[in-house]
């Protein structure tokens, strides 16, 4: 199991090298990390064993919540290591995990059909403007399933995207992945001869399928 030192020293590793990261699964893996101790003024986050005394404790979801925007943040793994910068843009990314983590929350109780932990989960789930899609040609991509449904493969991050595409045993170049707003995608779930959409099919976390009646409802429900 790769813990969050090992990304975030593999990732400052490849930042000084100036070797690109996969910035979207680093991003996940701060944000679902629960104990950061962070400076007064939240450019710096130390883990356990690598901070000075008498800071704040955050998790990585309030951690990416306090962060002003335009900021950096600088991630300390190790006593004495160099830590891995994040500049303003991905500073930007690591605030939008906190509605993305929102999202696949309420996404995982629609799916379980489990009562919602939040109010207005359907125009929250519209409102998010972050759903990605991979098209082939005018068609949203399928997912893979047991069952031989016709699902929509879509994807809350581009963590999701990036495995799903990782995972297909044949990438053709007529393959085009779309962000979309979830009007957007929603709209044409409702629309399309499908019979739902599995969301983030190949991880991270369990997919998450729900029938297209779910799907009409989100376009619709509060």
């Amino acid at each position: 199991m790769v813990t969050i030192v090992d990304w975030v020293q593999r990732c400052s590793a490849a930042q000084e090298a100036g070797s690109p990261f996969p910035e979207a699964s680093l991003l996940r893996a701060v944000v679902d990390h629960t104990e950061w101790s962070v400076s007064a003024d939240q450019q710096d986050a130390y883990m356990a064993g690598a901070a000075p005394s008498c800071l704040e404790e955050m998790s990585g979801l309030e951690l990416a919540a306090a962060l002003p925007a335009g900021g950096l943040l600088r991630l300390h793994y190790a006593p004495g290591a160099t830590p891995l910068t994040l500049g303003p843009p991905l500073v930007a990314h690591l605030q939008l995990f906190v509605q993305i983590r929102v999202v696949e929350n309420i996404l995982s109780h629609l799916q379980r059909g489990a009562a919602l932990p939040l109010s207005q989960p359907c125009a929250r789930l519209r409102d998010f403007d972050s759903y990605w899609v991979v098209q082939q040609g005018a068609m949203l991509a399928l997912a893979p399933d047991v069952e031989r449904r016709r699902l929509a493969a879509a994807f809350t991050a581009e963590d999701s995207l990036q495995q799903f595409i990782a995972a297909r045993e044949v990438v053709g170049a007529e393959l085009i992945a779309a962000r979309l707003s979830g009007a957007e995608l929603f709209g044409r779930l409702a629309e399309a001869d499908l019979d739902g959409v599995v969301f983030n099919p190949a991880g991270p976390g369990s997919p998450m399928p729900l029938t297209k009646a779910v799907a009409a409802h989100i376009l619709t429900g509060e």
